[in-house]
This record gives C-alpha cells, sequence and structure tokens, in this order.
C-alpha cells in the first residue's frame, strides 16, 4: 500500500502589509517631566480632536507633535525650542 501524501498546508488568510508591518513595530516606553501647562495641552488637543469627530490617545498626539517638529526647518525649530522655559531634573 502506498504511503498517504501528507494533506497540503491551509492556505493562511492574507493580510494586510500595513497591519502586519504595525505588529512587527517595536515599543519603547519612556519617563519625562513637563511642565503642568504643557500637560494640559494635551487635553486641550483632545477636545480638539474630538470637535472634529476624532479619537486620539495622547501618545497619538505626542507621535503627532514629533513629526509636524520634523516639518520645520532649522530656524524655526531653533526658536520653538528657545522658546520652551526649561524643565528642572528631578535630583537623584
Amino acid at each position: 500500500m502506498p504511503p498517504i501524501p501528507a494533506p497540503a498546508p491551509a492556505a493562511e488568510p492574507e493580510r494586510s502589509l500595513a497591519s502586519a508591518e504595525s505588529r512587527r513595530q517595536k515599543k519603547v516606553r519612556d519617563r519625562f517631566s513637563m511642565p503642568r501647562e504643557d500637560y494640559a495641552l494635551i487635553d486641550t488637543l483632545k477636545e480638539r480632536a474630538g470637535s472634529l469627530e476624532l479619537k486620539a490617545r495622547k501618545s497619538e498626539l505626542l507621535r503627532a507633535g514629533l513629526h509636524a517638529l520634523t516639518q520645520l526647518n532649522n530656524d524655526e525649530f531653533r526658536a520653538l525650542l528657545d522658546a520652551l522655559p526649561p524643565v528642572k531634573k528631578k535630583r537623584d
């Protein structure tokens, strides 16, 4: 009696490339400090997104801000950084 051939593997459902790529991205956790007034801007931006019928999480707003900063030329970038008051470092 000839050996029974193994069944062909079932075809996996096609997944979108975008979802596969986003799943592969490593996430980084970090901690930082900011003035209370700057932190309050996050809520202001969340409300603004809500008025546009968008939901925005804190991390999404921070990521969007980083992407927006990359679009500035060096003079605009320097002006924004120079305008920020320094945050005192936590003593260890």
